[in-house]
């Protein structure tokens, strides 16, 4: 459909904004080229990781082979960790009643991600690349595969290492920030079943609006291939009325590259999510305020959502260590949005929340193109985003490209020309990391010829070698909507980018984030690692056209692991708000806010092609 909203016209030229975004990604990768090269960067193993190699070849009876390169495998041996074992902190009287209620994963849902094969000779490429598969599963915490010397000299074994989380589990997530409970999730459920790593979940969310009940079952590796499919559903209940005011779920299905080997793929989804967005400054809901008129109106930031997506594309993939991804498919959209009936309001009043508020529906069918061209080199480190468990990063190239002509006469709303380019580029510094990165949405109508929507978006990540007794994390991101017609909206505060403030306090089209974190080593207590960081914390959202007032926050925090239920890190920050908002009723540091959740502040940046062209 058509909005009729009156379009906010501005001069862009659209060369500006790419040679930004060009000239940020061939600044930032001139240093990182500089950088050492990680080709040879050794393993470095955490204590904790390090007594469970030695506990493993006790209990096996081999020995490490140090040279692996060129001998012939002659057998893969795992080695599957029970959930709770007799390092960790629990009663012997208890472990084997604990253990007894959980599935571990059985030999041959390990043994199917080693694409390294028995009478080969040892490929390090292979191994390390079962190793990255093995670590992203879920269920699995811990990961480790160790060549041990085999039956004669030119023969090698490989010793798998795999350790559980807690399978049948009350997976869960909060954010406890303010004082006040903001978000909780709760999903019972069985991830391993009959240890095939097949998951059934029943789930159940509260938010300070809505109540959520859902269910999810995962199916990966259908009938021993390398498909796999999810399928959700849920209900959402507003918690004043207790009546159901959305639902939301979806289907995905395919068959996607699990070795640099893999030369095709293919993919298909079908989603939708209705429901009444509100706007919430913690766990108070947001008012809106007309400029345009001196009453304070006060009117409650919410609208109705309603958006169905669909999706099937396939991939071919050529190459090894440099990979190129071809990919073809057709998507569909429809996204609607309704501002509420504000009651006593004019129409000023009413045009002036649509405008600053309220998306512009939009609906789409279009096929694309896309090309993703990336290097499958992998850094190993530690003591950075999970403490003491294994991680790997991408290094090198990684530049997409994605095309994507949109026809009314086929059911979208606008004839246009969506242009989606991105690049990253990643080098290891010692034990360290740094990234450089950049994205782009271009939308061209065709009739007229002009720029309905252009976002640039920016940033840089450092994680610098391990000294004194942790290390320095460096994160920097800049979000610029150059035009916005369907007047999208980002926020900024709480939990992540801006501690100290409420959570999702600021509003704006555009955004400008720095932070910067000390993490600690871990310090391991009975197996459970438990780390420290001390962060500032600066930025701030704004309107095109209006002043940029950065905010600024420091504060320090405590990160905890527990590897017998989950990798990620549970997280307590306290921040302090170095510069006051009167409109949040914030004037001074004091008291700060306070954020239990899961998961570090910020993640890892990486460009991958979008699924969709919203």
């Amino acid at each position: 459909m058509r909005s009729r909203r009156t379009r906010r016209v501005r001069h862009f030229d659209l060369r500006h904004a790419l040679k930004a975004l060009a000239g940020a990604l061939a600044l930032s990768s001139i240093f990182l080229l500089a950088a050492p090269s990680p080709a040879q960067t050794k393993k470095v193993y955490s204590p904790y990781e390090r007594e469970t190699i030695h506990q493993a070849l006790e209990v096996t009876g081999a020995t490490e082979d140090p040279a692996p390169e060129g001998k012939i495998v002659e057998e893969i041996l795992t080695r599957r960790l029970d959930v709770i074992e007799p390092r960790d902190p629990v009663p012997d009287f208890a472990r084997d009643i604990l253990n007894w209620f959980h599935a571990t994963s059985r030999p041959f849902v390990v043994e199917r991600e080693i694409l390294q094969r028995v009478g080969k000779p040892w490929d390090p490429n292979r191994v390390d690349e079962s190793e990255r598969n093995l670590r992203a599963i879920r269920q699995l915490s811990f990961v480790l595969v160790v060549p041990v010397r085999g039956s004669r000299p030119d023969r090698v074994k490989l010793l798998v290492l795999t350790k559980d989380i807690w399978s049948l589990r009350l997976n869960s997530d909060l954010r406890f920030a303010g004082g006040e409970l903001e978000y909780l999730l709760l999903a019972p459920s069985e991830e391993n079943l009959l240890g095939s790593h097949q998951s059934v979940t029943a789930r159940f969310s509260l938010e300070p609006d809505v109540l959520t009940f859902g269910f999810g079952y995962r199916f990966p590796r259908n009938f021993g291939t390398r498909a796999s499919a999810d399928v959700s559903a849920a209900v959402l209940v507003n918690r004043e009325s207790g009546a159901a005011e959305g639902s939301t779920g979806g289907i995905a299905w395919g068959m996607p590259l699990r070795s640099t080997r893999d030369e095709w793929a293919w993919q298909g989804s079908f989603g939708w999510l209705k429901e009444v967005t509100r706007r919430f400054i913690g766990v108070e809901q947001a008012a809106f305020d007309a400029t345009s008129t001196e009453a304070a109106e006060a009117i409650p930031v919410e609208y109705v959502t309603d958006e169905l997506v669909g999706r099937y594309a396939v991939t071919r993939s050529f190459g090894q260590r440099l990979k190129d991804d071809f990919t073809v498919g057709v998507e569909a959209q429809r996204f609607v949005f309704r501002a509420p009936v504000v009651g006593g309001a004019s129409r000023q009043v009413a045009r002036d929340f649509e405008a600053s508020l309220v998306p512009v529906s939009d609906s789409r069918v279009y096929p694309f193109i896309s090309w993703n061209g990336y290097a499958t080199d992998f850094l190993q480190i530690t003591d950075f985003s999970t403490l003491a468990l294994q991680e790997n990063y991408r290094l090198g190239h990684d530049v997409y490209l994605k095309l994507a002509p949109i026809f009314e006469a086929v059911g979208s709303s606008r004839d246009l020309f969506g242009t989606y380019p991105g690049a990253a580029y990643t080098a290891a510094l010692g034990d360290g990391f740094a990234r450089a990165y950049g994205e782009a949405a271009i939308e061209a109508e065709i009739d007229p010829d002009r720029i309905a929507d252009a976002t640039v978006g920016v940033g840089g990540l450092v994680v610098t070698p391990r000294f004194g007794i942790g290390r320095l994390v460096l994160d920097v991101y800049a979000l610029q909507r150059f035009e916005n017609f369907l007047n999208r909206r980002s926020t900024l505060g709480g939990e992540g980018r801006l501690r100290g403030y409420p959570t999702a306090a600021f509003l704006g089209e555009n955004l400008v984030t720095a932070n910067v974190e000390y993490r600690s080593r871990p310090f391991e207590i009975a197996t459970l690692q438990l780390g420290a960081v001390a962060f500032f914390d600066a930025g701030n959202v704004r309107d095109n056209g209006e002043p940029f007032d950065v905010k600024q926050s420091v504060g320090a925090g405590m990160r905890l692991v527990i590897p017998q239920i989950d990798k990620s890190v549970l997280r307590f920050d306290w921040g302090f708000p170095l510069t006051p908002a009167p409109e949040l009723g914030i004037t001074s540091p004091f008291p700060g806010n306070f954020v239990i959740t899961f998961r570090q502040a910020f993640g890892v940046p990486s460009v991958a092609v979008p699924t969709s062209s919203l």
